[in-house]
């Protein structure tokens, strides 16, 4: 029996019958064959794992579960300090698990997220998920401390005060080399614009020379502890730890700070966020002084005043630009009812 074709003139209500020995080839194509079907789903598949291998599979529960417990730990402490009205100072405080747990928390927050615009994929999980546990593990030991009631760091009296001590550098090692991993990866960032591009690049350096500086640091303490000086401060008064954190939490505060320019509508985001660079890099040269001479922190001269106060007008810049741009937007709103 032949095939039967449906005739679209009279709305399909006639069907017209087709020679056996019709040319098949000039019937219609209505679709893809079975075979294209095929090639087109296993295209598919292959876009989609190459598109998963891109990404980096960095939204592991994992990470994020780490990442919760890091802030959850740090916030309890914190909200201790404020009940219970302990020392925030001092070696054995509730100060160190509260700001090693939150700022740890943030640090592994922000490479997870970056990790997402990352178009390297091989290394990218092992990586991300080793920095995870290196900072689980160092603010797990250093919360372990203070609940014995001894110093977390520089703290020989026993020997498993040593060997915590040990594993914390060992620890703190590792995430360094992790996060070097991640500035050297930074010129591979996608689906990002300029300004967040180079608030990312700013502050994963700012926060490889704070752990450097940490690194140098702690070299320094134990020296002076040897020497039978204090390992927290150099010369007279010269917070060692100064230096260290002050620009450490830059892969925050920028890409921050672009968030709002994008939010509010700025214009000129990046100059905007060049200046608030510079004025990081200010604060830096700032604490390194205040520290290098022997000074605590709000011991300032002429010169150190200067660079504070420029660090900080400069750092500040942008909230001044988003200020500023409401304003005017407002201004035009109520003046001619509509933003100019």
């Amino acid at each position: 029996m032949g095939d039967f074709q449906v005739s679209s003139l009279e709305g399909f209500d006639r069907v017209s019958k087709i020679p056996e020995k019709h040319d098949q080839s000039r019937l219609p194509n209505i679709g893809p064959t079975s075979a294209s079907f095929n090639i087109m789903q296993t295209q598919g598949l292959d876009c989609f794992k190459k598109k998963r291998l891109i990404r980096g599979q960095s939204n592991s529960p994992i990470v994020y579960g780490i990442i919760a417990i890091l802030l959850l730990s740090g916030g309890f402490h914190l909200a201790c300090v404020f009940l219970t009205g302990a020392e925030w100072e001092g070696p054995v405080s509730l100060r160190k698990p509260a700001l090693f747990g939150i700022s740890a928390g943030l640090t592994l927050w922000s490479l997870s997220t970056i990790a997402d615009h990352l178009k390297m994929v091989r290394g990218m999980r092992v990586v991300r998920d080793v920095v995870a546990m290196s900072l689980l593990l160092e603010v797990a030991l250093i919360t372990l401390q203070f609940h014995r009631g001894v110093a977390s760091h520089f703290n020989h009296h026993t020997l498993l005060d040593t060997c915590i001590e040990s594993a914390m550098h060992v620890l703190i090692l590792i995430a360094t080399a992790c996060i070097c991993w991640f500035t050297w990866q930074t010129d591979k960032l996608t689906g990002l614009d300029k300004p967040m591009v180079e608030a990312i690049q700013a502050g994963l350096w700012f926060l490889v020379v704070s752990c450097l500086i940490g690194v140098i640091i702690t070299l320094i303490g134990i020296v002076q502890l040897e020497d039978g000086r204090s390992p927290h401060l150099l010369g007279r008064a010269g917070v060692l730890k100064y230096p260290h954190g002050v620009t450490i939490h830059a892969l925050q505060t920028l890409p921050a700070l672009v968030w709002l320019m994008s939010l509010f509508r700025v214009p000129s985001a990046v100059p905007l966020i060049r200046f608030s660079i510079a004025g990081h890099v200010l604060l830096l040269a700032h604490a390194l002084r205040q520290t290098l001479q022997g000074r605590s922190r709000f011991d300032v001269d002429i010169t150190s005043g200067t660079l504070l106060l420029l660090a900080t007008f400069l750092i500040a810049l942008p909230v001044i630009a988003i200020a500023v741009s409401t304003a005017w937007h407002c201004l035009t709103r109520f003046c001619f009812g509509r933003p100019q």
